[in-house]
């Protein structure tokens, strides 16, 4: 299952890794983050495979033509010509590891602190714990499981919070080559999303997606927008054209509006709540990435989103490459 593993691309990097029902051994070699590291002679147990990271990023953004102190219509970077920690990324995981007959069950804990935080919040979960240009954010929280269900090559299950599967680019300071972000990424996918995720292996080269959430950065009960579920749908594919290729093709579907009440100000302002309307409207979202490997040290991406808003009646494209 190596193959289905590294090609797959816009999932997370923990899962889909457990070794084949046939396999001799469940165990995780040993990689670097281990935390605990088996000492020879005793052999690796399960929780020999606990991996520990940390990344740090800062830096300035240099504008000087602005008169404002930001930089127009960025998150990650707005504060112009101003020394900023960005973020601190701390990840607790463990690869997805053969429990037996088949089976295989890991996870992935991270956390973010820095100015990044403040635009990658989900709403319920310590999203006002911190104020200010430093805050917290939870960026990953789920349990990763394989099950030998339905297909030769199994089934990949997350279950938690997970980053946005689409676009080209993450919030992690290493899901991304450049210190911005593209607008595409910034202002057209989703963000986080609490739900299910599940990846079927159809076979070696293709897989199919499947996702049931609380939507865009919300979780539930007052945590969330509406009563209503949504969720992605797509195919993912690694290795085509004589091992060349690799891609996906996804959507993120459902309803994303507030269902409150609409409230206006004697200021002028009006809540974001459109009341039961909102339980009814969708908002669209669609992702097509491709890469194209001309050999072992090159390779080049293109990536297009496209979203549509039933409540506003706007669409948004964006194009990266």
């Amino acid at each position: 299952m190596e193959d289905i593993q590294r090609g797959t691309g816009p999932l997370s990097d923990h899962i889909g890794n457990a070794p084949g029902p046939g396999d001799a051994s469940g165990i995780p070699a040993q990689a670097n983050g281990n935390l605990f590291p088996a000492v020879p002679p005793n052999r690796p147990t399960y929780w020999n495979g606990i991996e520990g990271h940390l990344t740090v990023e800062g830096g300035i953004a240099g504008n000087p033509w602005t008169r404002s102190g930001r930089n127009f219509g960025q998150f990650y970077v707005d504060r112009a010509n101003t020394v900023t920690l960005n973020q601190i990324m701390g990840a607790l995981s463990h690869p997805v590891t053969n429990i037996g007959s088949g089976y295989g069950l890991g996870f992935v804990m991270e956390v973010m602190y820095g100015s990044d935080a403040r635009f990658d919040p989900t709403i319920g979960m310590a999203d006002k714990a911190l104020t200010g240009l430093y805050q917290i954010a939870p960026s990953q929280a789920h349990i990763d499981l394989h099950v030998p269900w339905f297909v030769k090559q199994g089934i990949d299950l997350q279950l938690g919070q997970i980053c946005g599967i689409m676009g080209a680019e993450g919030t992690p300071a290493l899901a991304r080559p450049f210190y911005t972000v593209n607008y595409a990424s910034a202002y057209i996918v989703p963000f986080e999303t609490v739900g299910i995720l599940s990846t079927t292996h159809f076979t070696g080269h293709l897989d199919g997606i499947l996702r049931v959430d609380a939507g865009n950065s919300t979780t539930f009960g007052n945590a969330g927008n509406n009563s209503r579920p949504k969720g992605y749908i797509g195919l993912a594919f690694t290795h085509l054209m004589a091992g060349k290729l690799d891609g996906h093709l996804i959507g993120h579907f459902g309803p994303q509006g507030n269902n409150g009440p609409v409230r206006r100000s004697p200021d002028g302002w009006t809540s974001i709540g459109i009341g039961r309307a909102a339980n009814r409207e969708m908002l669209f979202n669609g992702d097509v990435l491709l890469t194209y490997h001309f050999d072992d040290q090159v390779s080049m991406t293109v990536n297009g989103t496209y979203l549509h808003d039933n409540i506003t009646r706007d669409d948004s494209y964006g194009v990266t490459t």
